[in-house]
């Protein structure tokens, strides 16, 4: 099982490049996510999961509106989890505000 934590800042416009994938021969558990939105405007977020052994993408989070200097936190709560195996992967799309 691997244990590590994984960020990126998003941006307004094209999608971002996966923020982290499962490795071959790899499991890991995604535990806990932060948005933030730093900006001076409300913002709106999608989030999502590729799992790779159905070859789908599933939305965690679409259209999700952000206030101004606010948070999300999803998961952090005990056996709360969602199970990922090697070559699955979760991305945000973007942030729009």
């Amino acid at each position: 099982m691997i244990n590590k934590s994984s960020g990126a800042a998003l941006t307004g416009g094209a999608a971002l490049a996966d923020i982290y994938e499962v490795p071959t021969g790899k499991r890991a558990r995604w535990v806990l996510m932060y948005v933030t939105n730093t900006s001076g405007s409300n913002g709106t977020v999608d989030v999502k999961f590729y799992d790779s052994s159905a070859t789908a993408t599933l939305s965690v989070l679409e259209d999700y509106t952000i206030s101004s200097k606010d948070f999300l936190q999803v998961g952090g709560e005990v056996h709360a989890f969602i199970m990922m195996e090697e070559g699955d992967k979760y991305k945000p799309v973007h942030l729009r505000t």
